[in-house]
């Protein structure tokens, strides 16, 4: 039940029909605004507009003349699937919400900190008796609806870098061992002609191939494991392009800067000292 202007100040947009006005009251049909989700699940494919609905049962009920069509609105949550929803006027209300509890919704352009003592001494002049409590601000509304996902993927977030910090390291212990063992065998090559440009090459090489290869097995399992987080999503599907494409871009960027000081090290070997060590 809501008050005209509600929709705007909210920033739901109408796709069809009109929002309610002050002279939407008590003495006509009660009107109401529905929401796509009520079209598409009692009328779809047509138009919604001076159709009625009928609260209640039939020998006692209330009709409603549908003046309007809403975008869709998460009530309940991200998570929660979009349910058919109709707005009433509270102009046109027949019910007594004396002592009931009501929202009011503010659109302001200033901080709200300094609306609160002017909006405090406007709702006292109109209701004496009635007063104030918790006040907060949209983005803080959403904040605390988001407060459990928030946490949930901060963790995700936190074990992502440490298994990304885990494979650079591991990656930079394998290639600096195997140059190591190959030293005498880079020397050889180095002594026969080959350049510092084709020893890097052949280091970074051998990162390469443990990189796709980890890419790949990384991105079979992402596809398997996407679902579990399906209900963490929203406006973003399990299986989004962008994510699987720039996502294992950059850990196979930032795995192969892994390489590079290996690659770098091996090249400057002195084919002399690594004959001699042998």
């Amino acid at each position: 039940m809501v008050s005209p202007g509600f929709l705007t100040t909210m920033g739901i947009r109408l796709k069809a029909g009109r929002d309610f006005t002050e002279s939407d009251d008590t003495t006509g049909t009660q009107k109401t605004i529905v929401n796509e989700a009520a079209v598409q699940a009692l009328m779809p494919g047509e138009n919604p507009i001076g159709r009625h609905l009928l609260q209640g049962s039939a020998a006692q009920h209330i009709d409603y003349e549908i003046i309007g069509v809403a975008t869709n609105v998460k009530q309940s949550g991200l998570d929660v699937p979009t349910r058919p929803e109709m707005y009433t006027s509270y102009a046109d209300s027949r019910a007594d919400w004396a002592g009931g509890d009501m929202s009011l919704v503010l659109k302001t352009a200033v901080p709200e900190v300094t609306l609160i003592p002017q909006v405090r001494q406007a709702v006292k002049e109109v209701a004496r008796d009635a007063a104030l409590a918790n006040i907060r601000t949209m983005d803080e509304v959403i904040d605390q609806s988001l407060s459990g996902r928030k946490l949930t993927l901060a963790l995700f977030g936190i074990f992502a870098g440490v298994a990304l910090a885990l494979a650079v390291s591991g990656l930079y212990g394998v290639i600096y061992y195997l140059v190591t063992q190959r030293t005498r065998e880079i020397g050889i090559r180095v002594a026969l002609g080959a350049d510092k440009s084709r020893v890097v090459r052949l280091v970074l090489g051998q990162g390469l191939l443990l990189v796709v290869g980890g890419v790949g097995v990384g991105l079979a399992g992402a596809f398997l494991v996407s679902r579990m987080l399906g209900n963490l999503l929203y406006g973003v599907g399990t299986h989004d392009p962008v994510t699987f494409i720039v996502v294992p871009a950059a850990l196979a960027t930032i795995a192969m800067l892994a390489t590079a000081f290996p690659a770098w090290r091996a090249a400057r070997v002195d084919p002399v000292i690594a004959l001699r060590a042998e």
